[in-house]
């Protein structure tokens, strides 16, 4: 280990020749490790790794470092990157530079840089990554990227949609991270500034993020119940805001929250949804979910203009995806119970349109994905780790069931709820029924369901038809997932890795899946009115975007990012 002066310049001498001052290192791989002994004065320094070969010119400019402090940075002078790595920068301290230093303001714009207190050993961070960096006073520096502002992706021209008979509004769905999940969970974000991991900077940042987009609808997973009465329903009823709220069962801190524009839309009704269910082995857990109906409030709007929202944070547990199918199942029945449009059982039952949002805790294209879009699952021929796509398929898991995952007379495997006793006659041709005993209670279906649901399934040649699901709803998703280079869009940044677990689908009249579940209307009896329209979508970052990144982070307030939509509702009476 080499000593030296307590100069900065000579310092610096001790790390490079004369010739490399006047160059930028600026993604040089060179970290000075320090110690620093205020009763002594005195200051070690060492270099454990240096890659010339990443040095480059870059002019006259020469570093400035306060002596008083005897601080190091490491930032870059770069004008095509936002990693900050290269000590060769002029630097600017902001006031309080060490009494507070939490922020630290610096001459170039797009630099910010915190301290925090080390939690690690020197000879650990001598293996840490290339971000990290021990300054004088024994406290650790981490450098961030800055990540570039998220723009807008227009899917319709907007004028389009302009007109009187239609109404736009913004829907954002967001996890918010609650601070006792991740105070319980505390070596997820081990690598994080712990300052940013409190929940009083978090709490600005997020309701930032929320309240600078003016979105109508706001739909929170991992609400804390006290930080939800006491922020963010105080907060966002300033910006005029009404709010739901149902906290998970067994005890858990948070749950689901949902907020809309009191001055833009009506709350019809809505329904508070808790899964769990101690006599159904599958529906065993604290997840909830909420639904609510709105209808537009302009002089323009009628009965029949009203739309749905679902909000829901499903089972993370990566090797359950058969909980998760549950749970979604069991979901997609109390959408179906709240939102029907007409129940007159003469006729083809109508559903008005859906939003569904939220945290699935599952990958796209997986199994439990493709069943929202597709509208029908044989689960039989997945295990319980693949049907999330959280897991690789070669780990040891369980297969499904062939038999229901939901007994019959809880939930039907359509995804909807049992009907009650209907005896009615169509076209002056009249139905029977078929009652199906059970122990709990009986299971009326009509007759005709029953031919078109075998029909169904003869046609996908489904050996066993106890282990299908199928739904009517015909969902897209707003977001695409993949860009052009097939680079994964990432809606949540945890420990080092990049997940995309967070969706908002829609439904829409025509259906752009290529499906027998629901190919025709004549198989499910069902009609959506093609009354919603995606206008745009809030671009997500992409995997190769997220290096030296760790959040919660000074940006963001939460480990995952914010989805935002904007939607066109066509009005019927217009």
């Amino acid at each position: 280990m080499c000593s030296t002066q307590n100069d900065p310049d000579k310092t610096l001498s001790s790390l490079v020749s004369h010739n490399e001052k006047e160059m930028d290192l600026s993604r040089v791989n060179i970290h000075q490790t320090t110690s620093f002994d205020p009763s002594s004065n005195q200051q070690q320094s060492q270099n454990f790794y240096s890659d010339k070969n990443n040095i480059q010119a870059f002019g006259s400019q020469t570093v400035r470092i306060p002596s008083q402090q005897q601080q190091h940075y490491l930032t870059n002078n770069s004008q095509s990157s936002n990693v900050f790595f290269s000590p060769y920068q002029r630097l600017t301290p902001s006031n309080r530079f060490f009494n507070d230093y939490r922020h630290h303001s610096w001459n170039n714009s797009n630099n910010f840089n915190s301290m925090r207190k080390p939690r690690h050993s020197f000879e650990n961070w001598l293996t840490t990554d290339e971000w990290d960096y021990d300054n004088d006073y024994g406290q650790r520096v981490r450098f961030e990227t800055q990540l570039p502002k998220r723009k807008w992706t227009q899917v319709q021209l907007e004028q389009k949609f302009s007109h009187r008979n239609h109404f736009t509004f913004k829907l954002i769905s967001f996890n918010v991270l609650s601070q006792d999940l991740l105070e319980a969970n505390g070596y997820l974000y081990a690598d994080c500034i712990s300052e940013y991991l409190d929940w009083n900077y978090r709490k600005h940042v997020i309701i930032k993020q929320i309240v600078d987009h003016h979105a109508d609808i706001v739909c929170l997973q991992e609400a804390q119940e006290d930080h939800y009465e006491k922020y963010f329903r105080v907060k966002l009823k300033e910006h005029g805001y009404e709010s739901l709220f149902i906290k998970r069962s067994g005890g858990k801190p948070d749950g689901c929250a949902l907020f809309y524009k009191t001055d833009r839309l009506q709350l019809i009704d809505h329904k508070l949804v808790p899964f769990h269910c101690p006599t159904i082995e599958l529906l065993d857990r604290d997840n909830v979910g909420l639904v609510a109906l709105f209808r537009p409030k302009t002089s323009r709007s009628s009965s029949d203009d009203a739309f749905c929202v679902a909000s829901t944070h499903l089972l993370f547990s990566p090797k359950r995806g058969d909980i998760k199918l549950a749970q979604l199942q069991y979901f997609l029945a109390e959408i179906d119970r709240i939102l029907i449009k007409d129940d007159n059982i003469n006729v083809e039952p109508t559903y008005y349109p859906i939003i569904l949002c939220g945290d699935f805790n599952c990958q796209p294209y997986s199994p439990l994905y493709q069943f929202l879009l597709d509208g029908y699952i044989q689960y039989n021929q997945y295990k319980r780790s693949e049907i999330s796509g959280q897991i690789l398929s070669n780990c040891y898991s369980l297969n499904l069931p062939s038999n229901e995952l939901l007994p019959s007379y809880y939930v039907r495997s359509d995804c909807r709820f049992p009907t009650k006793t209907k005896t009615i006659d169509i076209i002056e041709q009249k139905t029977t029924n078929i009652v199906l005993d059970d122990e709990n209670q009986d299971e009326i279906i009509e007759k005709k369901d029953c031919i078109q649901f075998s029909e169904y399934l003869d046609a996908n040649n489904v050996d066993n038809p106890s282990a299908v699901l199928i739904h009517n709803k015909k969902f897209h998703s707003v977001y695409e997932h993949f860009n052009r280079s097939n680079i994964p869009e990432v809606t949540a940044h945890i420990n080092h890795e990049s997940h995309n677990m967070d969706f908002i689908f829609y439904t829409t009249g025509s259906s752009g899946q290529k499906t027998a579940a629901i190919s025709t209307n004549e198989q499910q009896k069902t009609t959506i009115n093609d009354r919603l329209y995606l206008l745009g979508r809030y671009n997500l970052y992409y995997q190769n975007q997220l290096r030296n990144v760790h959040l919660p982070n000074w940006q963001f307030g939460s480990d995952h990012f914010l989805l935002l939509a904007k939607f066109a509702l066509k009005l019927q009476h217009v």
